[in-house]
């Protein structure tokens, strides 16, 4: 019998302690570390508000805008083309002498941002945000006032010409301006508004229901901004949590 107890009492000291005992004499098993525990957790970091987003939308913006105004441009120039031979040339001449000056400040405010540079620039980024939005809505307003002058001028190839380059400027403004989405949405409302009105009074038997499609192109550019405005603040979040963790 002793030389059992003896057995058990040396394989009872060769097995290693799993319990512990903590001040109160009372026993528990371990604590094991994992990858939930605090110990490994990532610190918290908060969102970043808009001050902090905001230079990066307006550096995007300006990033893009050599190829809005040449968009721009171009778009003009196509509607002048078409229109100058069937519609009334003292309105296309009026829309276009206006649309040019508009260009021209567009132009002139994106050279100032570059010469600015990137450390002024940032530092007054709500600044160079308000003047790059009052050029993109005058522009809005300036697609809008096309489609309510020129729509019923000439055959189908010019109304369906007209159409498809306001829309196609709308789509352009997403990248542009849909991570301010009440700019986005003014600018929208700005192009589409006055071209549906116009399609409605149109003296054509389908006209309610070609301004219907047009509305619902409208409504679709509008879920589209949505997306893209929640899909930019995402990927902006990520880079300045990124950054914050880096410091």
């Amino acid at each position: 019998m002793a030389g059992g107890a003896v057995a058990v009492g040396t394989a009872a000291a060769k097995v290693p302690a799993a319990v512990s005992t903590g001040a109160s004499g009372a026993s528990g098993p371990a604590p094991v570390a994992t990858g939930d525990s605090p110990m490994t957790e990532a610190p918290h970091t908060p969102p970043a508000s808009r001050a902090e987003l905001l230079p990066d939308a307006v550096r995007f913006a300006y990033a893009q805008g050599p190829v809005s105004l040449g968009g721009n441009m171009l778009g003009a120039v196509v509607l002048v083309l078409i229109f100058w031979p069937v519609g009334p040339r003292t309105e296309v001449l009026v829309w276009a002498s206006m649309f040019a000056l508009l260009w021209v400040l567009r132009a002139v405010t994106l050279r100032a941002y570059h010469r600015a540079g990137e450390g002024a620039a940032r530092d007054a980024a709500l600044t160079w945000q308000r003047r790059w939005n009052a050029g993109a809505l005058a522009s809005g307003a300036m697609w809008g006032l096309a489609g309510w002058l020129f729509y019923g001028e000439g055959g189908p190839f010019h109304q369906t010409t007209l159409l498809l380059t306001v829309y196609s400027y709308c789509v352009g403004a997403v990248a542009m301006l849909a991570s301010q989405y009440r700019v986005f949405f003014a600018f929208i409302s700005l192009c589409f508004l006055p071209t549906i009105a116009r399609v409605a009074t149109h003296d054509d038997p389908k006209a309610l229901q070609m301004a219907g499609v047009v509305a619902l192109i409208y409504g679709m550019s509008m879920l589209l901004g949505r997306t893209y405005r929640r899909s930019f603040a995402e990927s902006a979040q990520l880079r300045l949590r990124t950054e914050r963790l880096a410091k």
